[in-house]
């Protein structure tokens, strides 16, 4: 999917379920901590049918999201912080 312009055309990524989907999302936030992610997208399917039932794997990204995790707003590190000084002068 692309916006087309009379000059270039720009891409646009694809919106989460979730932004998609708000009484999906509503429901799914509402089973979180009362059953195990495993068991969630067979309880959506069942309600909702098995079209707009999220994978465990996406759950678990809503579930990132909430709690603002990478990939959401926050850049990770890769690479690890110093955790000694340089030696300084040894005189």
């Amino acid at each position: 999917m692309a916006l087309k312009s009379s000059k270039i055309e720009v891409p646009t990524l694809p919106r989460s379920w979730w932004k998609k989907n708000p009484q999906v999302a509503e429901f799914v936030y509402g089973l979180l901590g009362t059953m195990r992610i495993l068991d969630m997208p067979s309880v959506v399917a069942a309600r909702f049918g098995p079209e707009l039932a999220p994978s465990k794997s996406a759950i678990a990204r809503y579930m990132s999201y909430l709690r603002g995790g990478p990939g959401f707003g926050q850049k990770r590190s890769r690479r690890r912080k110093r955790t000694r000084e340089k030696p300084g002068n040894l005189t």
